[in-house]
């Protein structure tokens, strides 16, 4: 497989410009309006859904294997409460976390997990 070229000049202004959008979890509008703005450049046409998630589709050479890239763009839906004695952060949610919030859906070829299907972290 070739190697992929990266545009880091791209890449570092675009995570410069990202980072810089204050995004607390449930407040993303300003975020979600700059990255449908340059999925728009590169052609590729957003749409949102009524949960505020953008969903863009760009068809390939072949239908199958689908694809699909998955990313949050609201900041960690939490804020430190205190470092404790052995370094480590004590965090405090922000909000919460709601099933009714996920936009994906289990694939059909398979009633358990697949590979590559999320799951949570431990």
């Amino acid at each position: 497989m070739p190697r992929l070229a990266i545009d880091s000049d791209y890449l570092l202004k675009r995570l410069d410009t990202l980072l810089s959008i204050p995004s607390p979890a449930g407040y993303t509008d300003m975020i979600v309006r700059e990255c449908s703005a340059e999925l728009e450049r590169l052609g590729v046409k957003p749409e949102l859904t009524r949960r505020g998630a953008i969903r863009a589709v760009t068809r390939g050479k072949a239908r199958r294997p689908g694809r699909a890239i998955i990313a949050h763009v609201d900041t960690l839906g939490a804020q430190v409460k205190a470092i404790k004695d052995n370094g480590r952060l004590e965090l405090v949610p922000i909000g919460h976390w709601s099933a009714r919030f996920a936009e994906a859906r289990a694939p059909r070829s398979t009633p358990r997990r697949a590979p590559g299907a999320a799951r949570s972290c431990r």
